[in-house]
Parts: structure tokens; C-alpha cells; sequence
């Protein structure tokens, strides 16, 4: 089982479809919970989104080894950038990348706020 996400702030990967490669052939992937039946034995495991430019975004990958009669619990996490790799693992996995868009959404809101008090200020002292 592998549950595929993505956070909030990257909705517009939502616009595709993720891609899942298990053992080199390519099976149907969704956003969410994905069942992947498997015999026992290891199996390699590949995630990514299809992008414009690059083409392929959060490319992670990631040998599974499936016991007899088990279920195995796998988490992706699609990261921040399209230029990350994303997250595969066992759950919760770390969002990739979300510290580093925090401080450019912030670095955004301080020059939008600086350029308005600067703005206000040219304004007051032409007037």
C-alpha cells in the first residue's frame, strides 16, 4: 500500500496523475491510497509526478521487501520544488523541501511589506 500526497502549497501537481513503477513496469497511480498486490520477495519501487519542465518531478525510489502474508505501509510525499527528489518510505515521511519554502514565502512577504512602507512614505513626503 502506498499513499501518495501532496501538500497544499503544491496543488498544481494535482493537475497530474503520479507515476508508479514497480519492478520496471509502469502501474495506475492516484492521488492517495494505492493498492499494489505483490507476491512475497523484494521488489523495487519508484514514484514520480509527470511535469512540464522538467518532466518528471519528485523521482524517489526504494526497494521493498514483502513478506508472506504481510501488508507493507508505504507514504510519498511529493516535495516543494520541482526540482527535489520526493519522499518514500515508511509513514509519516517529511514534506521535501518545506522548510526552504517557508523562507521564500516569508522573504516574499518582507519585501512586499518593505516596498509598501517605502510606497506609503514617498507618498506622505511628495503630498
Amino acid at each position: 500500500m502506498v499513499d501518495i500526497k501532496t501538500h497544499p502549497l503544491a496543488f498544481v501537481y494535482r493537475i497530474w496523475s503520479p507515476v508508479i513503477t514497480l519492478n520496471g513496469y509502469r502501474v495506475h497511480g492516484r492521488w492517495g491510497p494505492n493498492a499494489l498486490p505483490l507476491p512475497a520477495g523484494h521488489h523495487h519501487l519508484a514514484v514520480h509526478i509527470p511535469y512540464l519542465l522538467p518532466p518528471e518531478i519528485g523521482r524517489a525510489e526504494l526497494t521493498v521487501p514483502v513478506e508472506p502474508g504481510r501488508q507493507v505501509h508505504l507514504e510519498y510525499r511529493a516535495p516543494m520544488g520541482a526540482f527535489m527528489r520526493g519522499a518514500l518510505g515508511p509513514p509519516p515521511q517529511k514534506w521535501p523541501g518545506l522548510v526552504l519554502m517557508y523562507v521564500f514565502l516569508g522573504v516574499i512577504l518582507l519585501l512586499t511589506v518593505l516596498l509598501t512602507v517605502v510606497l506609503v512614505a514617498a507618498t506622505a513626503s511628495g503630498g
